[in-house]
């Protein structure tokens, strides 16, 4: 994050919360919401890997609906909500890439994890998603 102000990220699925308990290593996190579907995850993640931060708060919720309603709006937003990449999974991010760009700030980015085990060709059309 560079030079950049104090961030507010966006984080869409929670796993475990180690991406999320990444992302608030970085001093420039001013908060971190982390928007979780499954109630059960979240209960899962609180027990296993709590995140101590006053920066992070967790909401469940669908994503999707969250970034289409919300009126906050992001530096940051990192997608976490897919257990792999394929023609059944690259629809449903690409909607939520698009429902996040309305919640960017001006020069925000957005990106998504990838697999190594990702084919090529499903991997360029993720990619492409981010350009």
């Amino acid at each position: 994050m560079g030079s950049w102000p104090k961030s507010d990220c966006l984080k869409i699925g929670i796993g475990l919360g180690v991406a999320s308990k990444y992302l608030l290593t970085f001093p420039k996190v001013k908060s971190l919401t982390t928007v979780e579907l499954d109630k059960d995850v979240v209960i899962t993640q609180k027990q296993v890997n709590p995140i101590e931060d006053d920066r992070h708060s967790i909401l469940n919720a669908n994503g999707l609906y969250y970034a289409y309603q919300t009126k906050k709006t992001f530096d940051f937003v990192f997608l976490d909500f897919y257990s792999h990449i394929d023609e059944d999974t690259l629809p449903q991010i690409a909607d939520m890439v698009e429902a996040c760009r309305r919640v960017l700030r001006r020069k925000g980015k957005i990106i998504g994890w990838l697999d190594r085990y990702t084919p090529e060709k499903y991997a360029k059309v993720f990619m492409g998603m981010f350009e």
